[in-house]
């Protein structure tokens, strides 16, 4: 069995794409993820599967099939999710809150070089590319800033999402906790 992580964009934002945490837990399980956690109502999904492959669109259809709207799902292995952990680089940089670190993710490899032109001017916010990730610092409020999803999907045509350092260090713990256990035969 391996652990995984649903990123899920875009729901329950503004009262928008609503879906309760155990109505998900219920259609995670019922494509056959096993050992279903969410975490807050952002759309953070940990999971036991056989195989990862494929559960990106697996669970969008199923998504679209009960709810009847798009969402884009992200899907990041135990291991993924810890190289993109440990890759911020604006954690060990001296005078930085890590309340104030974000991280974009995609589902894809992607070539990064069209985010290095003309690149719109948003006060004191930086962003740093390492990996397959986008690491973001905003020392006053995300909501404020031109380096949101938005930008990052336009730029990379490709569906991005965005989480809090806080929310990534959670999702890494449940990811350990399921390593920690011997896993329940299914």
């Amino acid at each position: 069995m391996q652990t995984g992580v649903a990123f899920l964009r875009g729901i329950n934002v503004s009262g928008q794409k609503l879906i309760k945490m155990e109505a998900l837990r219920d259609l995670c399980e019922g494509i056959g993820l096993k050992e279903v956690r969410t975490y807050i109502q952002s759309g953070n999904v940990v999971f036991r599967a056989k195989s990862l492959n494929g559960l990106e669109l697996k669970l969008s259809k199923a998504i679209l099939a009960r709810y009847g709207f798009d969402v884009s799902v992200i899907v990041k292995s135990h291991e993924s999710l810890t190289k993109i952990v440990s890759a911020n680089p604006f954690i060990t940089m001296p005078g930085r809150d890590p309340a104030k670190c974000y991280v974009t993710i995609f589902s894809s490899v992607l070539d990064f070089s069209r985010l290095t032109e003309n690149i719109p001017e948003s006060g004191k916010d930086e962003f740093k590319v390492v990996g397959g990730s986008v690491y973001l610092y905003f020392p006053e409020r995300y909501g404020d800033t031109k380096y949101s999803n938005a930008f990052f999907e336009k730029r990379l045509a490709s569906a991005a999402t965005t989480r809090n350092w806080k929310t990534m260090i959670t999702l890494l713990g449940m990811c350990d906790e399921y390593n920690d256990k011997p896993s329940r035969k299914s």
